[in-house]
């Protein structure tokens, strides 16, 4: 399986935007996992996998490089963050981000500067905002989109009944159970999902099976990773329809 060569291919060019390559690499090496382990008759092996892989790869390196164990993490100090948001939001603070305004943009499109910065407010939502204030148009509007919820959405899918675009090939637990909580429709707690865990009694004997219906499916390929199935897109005009973009 080619999985890390795609997810090499689909890493981001030009400014960083941190953590997107991460994500995309370590689903890859998720889903190899999985394979690899599957492959080997050993599907619960998949996690133990997963994680050699992360290492392995250099992917554990690069979420948490040298430069962020150093720098970063004293930003992450709640007094240290305290005291650089109100730095940043005060009358001091924004005369010289008006004086350094060049060189932030730059900071903020540098792999290595962006590497360092800590995970808090302040590099991802104080800051931004005091540049815009200072450097750009102040944003005065607000969101007003309600977006639905995720039942109303899954009740405005259709698909077709007679040939539905997920077959479940295999639908013994053991083979395709992961989906019950993979899928991100069916959640034990959530009524209504793809998949679902249901024990048969046949003939005095029980079997732990899986259910299937493709009606509610939001189309994210996971149980085709997951799952013993046969997953094809829906015909045209049906299942989800990406309306902006």
């Amino acid at each position: 399986m080619l999985v890390g060569d795609a997810a090499g291919q689909m890493q981001a060019q030009g400014p960083i935007i941190k953590g997107m390559n991460h994500a995309v690499t370590a689903g890859a090496l998720a889903a190899e996992a999985f394979a690899d382990a599957k492959s080997r008759g050993s599907p619960h092996q998949a996690g133990e996998l997963y994680e050699s892989k992360l290492y392995d790869e250099g992917v554990m390196d690069k979420l948490r490089p040298s430069n962020y164990n150093i720098f970063g993490k004293m930003g992450e100090l709640e007094a240290v963050d305290n005291i650089s948001n109100s730095l940043v939001k005060s009358t001091i603070g924004r005369v010289g981000i008006k004086l350094t305004g060049g060189l932030l943009e730059r900071a903020y499109s540098s792999p290595t500067l962006v590497s360092m910065i800590p995970d808090t407010k302040l590099p991802y939502v104080t800051l931004p905002t005091v540049i815009a204030e200072e450097l750009g148009e102040r944003v005065t509007d607000t969101n007003t989109v309600e977006p639905p919820e995720l039942d109303d959405r899954i009740g405005d899918l259709t698909y077709d009944v007679g040939e539905p675009h997920i077959e479940l090939l295999d639908n013994s637990f053991a083979a395709s159970g992961t989906a019950v909580t993979a899928c991100p429709v069916s959640a034990k707690d959530f009524g209504g999902g793809c998949y679902r865990d249901e024990t048969v009694k046949t003939n005095g004997a029980e079997e732990h099976l899986v259910s299937l219906d493709t009606q509610p499916c939001v189309e994210c390929g996971t149980c085709a990773v997951v799952a013993d199935t046969h997953w094809e897109h829906p015909a045209g005009g049906k299942g989800v329809d990406y309306q902006q973009g």
